[in-house]
């Protein structure tokens, strides 16, 4: 009841970072949520007999347990790619210094080009 009467209880659980709980606390309140002698009093529908609040927790606890689980698979899948993005990053900006080469090499030969073409035009008005 002393958790029940916390006047910042709602603040706390908003606050409350599930990802960060430690793996033996997750342990225990999966053994507790699902002992085959608690099952049936923690649904939802049970629980919501008894207290609106009390389903709201049971709500949330089993949301933050899956949560929990979830998040273990997917966090080092994050973080590859949190990996992958920054060398594309770093990628991306080398082909844009490659891509800029190349076009100041393409301009080149095409200036290249157009004064090759002028010079033979030239050479052969100068024949004629």
């Amino acid at each position: 009841m002393k958790l029940l009467g916390n006047p910042k209880l709602l603040d706390e659980l908003l606050d409350y970072k599930i990802e960060n709980a430690e793996e033996s606390i997750i342990n225990n309140l999966g053994k507790y949520l699902n002992d085959p002698e608690n099952v049936p009093n923690l649904k939802v529908e049970v629980v919501e007999n008894a207290s609106t609040a009390c389903k709201c927790m049971i709500m949330w606890i089993n949301g933050s347990y899956n949560f929990y689980h979830v998040n273990k698979k997917v966090k080092p899948k994050k973080i590859a790619l949190a990996a992958s993005e920054a060398e594309v990053k770093q990628l991306s900006a080398k082909l844009a210094e490659k891509q800029k080469h190349l076009k100041a090499a393409v301009d080149k030969v095409t200036a290249l080009n157009d004064e090759l073409e002028s010079t033979i035009r030239y050479k052969e008005k100068l024949e004629k």
